[in-house]
């Protein structure tokens, strides 16, 4: 249900109890979880057909990087009861011939990288929150 602004603390959530997410604040936070859920599953994939160890590792890690933002940002949906978009690691094959080269997957990992700090950056900018901000 809508909730409308009845006091001069709107942008609490420094202090005392924290208010219900914005439309902006949840457009944002939604988009970052999609970004992390897609970088994961394309980390989990490129991982195993991978042909370098140290391309495999750092996919490895990315895939860690992007599970920690994916429980970051649900807990922050599901403490306001909105829904969080399903995984799709389980879309992941367990092929192991590589489709791509190693400079592509790694470009495509890069990308989502860079996506993820132009949206942090725009979710930033648009959080009234301060708890969010942190």
């Amino acid at each position: 249900n809508p909730e409308y602004i009845s006091s001069q603390d709107f942008s609490d959530g420094f202090f005392g109890k924290g208010r219900r997410l914005t439309a902006t604040e949840i457009i944002s936070i939604s988009f970052n979880l999609k970004k992390s859920i897609m970088a994961k599953t394309l980390s989990i994939g490129f991982s195993q057909v991978a042909q370098s160890k140290e391309v495999r590792k750092f996919l490895e890690a990315s895939e860690k990087t992007a599970d920690d933002q994916i429980q970051s940002f649900s807990k922050i949906m599901h403490a306001d009861n909105l829904p969080v978009p399903k995984s799709w690691e389980t879309e992941v094959t367990t092929s192991t011939d590589s489709p791509f080269s190693d400079k592509l997957m790694m470009y495509h990992i890069g990308f989502l990288f860079q996506a993820a700090q132009a949206y942090h950056g725009t979710g930033l900018a648009s959080a009234m929150r301060t708890d969010l901000v942190t």
